[in-house]
């Protein structure tokens, strides 16, 4: 079974990325070495962060479609800028490299959105 796994299973999910608790053998459901059973701080930190991201981002999108927010407005910009960058914390920590570029495009769009809608004349913004 282990020699099916290491033939099939271990190059696709990477066999650096399987390590036991007890850091002596490789195996599947094991924990990789930065992620131990003891949370360190650096790791609670990670994770506050990424919760605080999708509030912030959760609550721009709760906002704008509720029309308490306009989508030039540089709070809904702010937060959008806030919360991909917190998710690119978060996804890059965790391994998660499609994730953090795509909130690295979201928050990209988001600073722009915060330069264009500061060129716009408050008349015409809506």
């Amino acid at each position: 079974m282990r020699n099916l796994l290491s033939r099939t299973i271990l190059p696709i999910i990477g066999q650096h990325d399987v390590v036991d608790s007890d850091s002596s053998q490789s195996g599947i459901g094991a924990l990789s070495p930065h992620m131990s059973k003891v949370r360190s701080p650096l790791k609670i930190m990670i994770e506050i962060i990424g919760w605080t991201a999708a509030v912030m981002m959760l609550s721009a999108y709760l906002l704008l479609t509720s029309g308490r927010l306009r989508s030039l407005s540089p709070t809904y910009q702010w937060l959008n800028v806030l919360s991909g960058a917190g998710f690119i914390v978060n996804s890059g920590w965790n391994g998660a490299y499609p994730s953090a570029t795509l909130n690295l495009i979201w928050m990209a769009i988001g600073l722009y959105g915060l330069f264009r809608g500061a060129r716009v004349p408050p008349a015409t913004a809506r």
